[in-house]
């Protein structure tokens, strides 16, 4: 194991390392703020958990949301082109 780690280039750490994070209060806030507001983004659900005082900062926020797939995609503007 250590042999191929040196090979690698990694630390043999990493094969048992387990975070310790437990991001259940941020999973359920933003699970209840998708069932709530259904059609907008992380910067407005962000908005609201600061406005409720949470203390979750914005990469441990953005993280869990990617993580749990509620991105949305980008609507964008259709161009009318002149016929």
């Amino acid at each position: 194991m250590v042999r191929v780690c040196r090979v690698i280039g990694i630390y043999g750490s990493l094969s048992y390392y387990q975070s310790r994070k437990d991001d259940t209060a941020v999973i359920d806030g933003l699970n209840e703020l998708a069932g709530q507001l259904p059609s907008r983004g992380f910067d407005k659900y962000y908005d609201i958990i600061r406005l409720e005082v949470k203390d979750w900062g914005r990469r441990r926020v953005l993280r869990v949301y990617l993580e749990i797939k509620l991105k949305l995609r980008r609507k964008h503007k259709r161009r009318c082109r002149p016929g």
